[in-house]
């Protein structure tokens, strides 16, 4: 790295919460796809069953 002759801690400070921010909103929607994927994966476990039924008739 080079030297500098200006203090870059807040700037470095500054880039960490905003890293921070948006690792928390990832991590949120990661969630949220989670918990989607789980329903979407309920909803095809009904749908099959009912058409196996409806096959079974």
């Amino acid at each position: 790295m080079y030297e500098s002759t200006e203090d870059e801690t807040p700037q470095l400070l500054e880039c960490l919460r905003v890293m921070s921010r948006r690792r928390e909103a990832l991590e949120q929607q990661r969630e949220d796809i989670e918990a989607m994927l789980a329903e979407i994966s309920q909803f095809e476990q009904l749908c099959q069953q009912e058409l196996a039924r409806r096959n079974e008739a």
